[in-house]
C-alpha cells in the first residue's frame, strides 16, 4: 500500500519534519514519491518515479507540505505520470488503497494513458464538479460508487483548501501548536485516527479542520 502525509502550518515549517513524515511511510512501499509545497495561495507540485530521496524535495521550507509515497498495486511502472498526485481543474490528488470496481466507470478516467486506478476518484470528482455539485458533494457522489481501500488527501484549486477522507485504509491527524499533521502511518506528531465515511475540510489560512460531509461505504472491517 501507499502512504500519504503533510503538514499544514501557519508559519513557514522546515523540510526537516517533512522528510521525517515521508521516511516513516516509506514502509509502506517505495516505488516512486510526489506531492505539493508552497505557502497555500501558489503551490507547486513535484512527482518522482523512484525511491523517496529527500534532495529532490524541492522546498526547503513551507506552509503547506503534502505527499505521497508510491506503492504499485498493479503494474510496475516508472512513468512520471503515474505518480501522485494527479491532477484536474477541481483540485490536485493523492490516494492510499486499492480500488475494485473503478473500471466500470471509463467516462472517469483522467487520461487515457495513465491506468492507476487512483485517477478515477479524480476523475469522478472533476465530472460532478463540471456538472454542477458542490465539491464536498461531489467528493461523496464518487467515492460512494467506488468500491474498495481510499485514503485521500485532496487539495481543491479554486478555493486553496485541503480536503481529507478515508475507507479502510489509515489516516492519522494531529492538531495544534499552528499546525496539522496528518500520515497513514500513526507517528507522536499525528495519532489520532481520522473517522471513516467523513469527508474533512481544513482551512490553511486559519487550521480550521471540521467534517463538511458524510458518505456511505462498505467495510468487512466494521462491527
Amino acid at each position: 500500500m501507499c502512504g500519504i502525509f503533510g503538514i499544514v502550518s501557519l508559519e513557514q515549517e522546515p523540510q526537516a519534519a517533512f522528510v521525517a513524515l515521508a521516511e516513516l511511510n516509506k514502509a509502506r512501499g517505495n516505488r516512486g514519491f510526489g506531492g505539493l509545497w508552497g505557502d497555500g495561495d501558489v503551490l507547486s507540485r513535484f512527482r518522482q518515479p523512484q525511491p523517496f530521496d529527500p534532495t529532490l524535495v524541492p522546498a526547503q521550507a513551507a506552509r503547506v507540505q503534502l505527499g505521497h509515497i508510491r506503492a504499485p498495486t498493479g503494474r510496475q511502472s516508472t512513468a512520471v505520470s503515474d505518480v501522485h498526485p494527479f491532477s484536474a481543474p477541481c483540485g490536485w490528488l493523492a490516494h492510499n488503497g486499492l480500488l475494485l470496481n473503478h473500471a466500470q466507470f471509463p467516462q472517469w478516467q483522467v487520461d487515457t494513458a495513465v491506468m492507476v486506478d487512483s485517477t478515477f476518484i479524480l476523475g469522478g470528482i472533476q465530472a460532478h464538479v463540471t456538472a454542477g455539485l458542490a465539491l464536498p458533494m461531489a467528493i461523496r457522489q464518487t467515492v460512494e460508487k467506488l468500491q474498495g481501500q481510499q485514503a485521500c488527501w485532496l487539495w481543491a484549486k479554486p478555493e486553496g483548501a485541503l480536503y481529507l477522507w478515508r475507507v479502510m485504509a489509515p489516516v492519522y491527524i494531529g492538531h495544534g501548536h499552528g499546525r496539522f499533521v496528518f500520515s497513514s502511518v500513526k507517528h507522536e506528531t499525528a495519532n489520532e485516527r481520522l473517522a471513516e465515511g467523513v469527508i474533512f475540510r481544513l482551512d490553511p489560512h486559519n487550521l480550521t479542520f471540521a467534517a463538511c460531509e458524510t458518505f456511505s461505504f462498505y467495510s468487512p472491517y466494521r462491527a
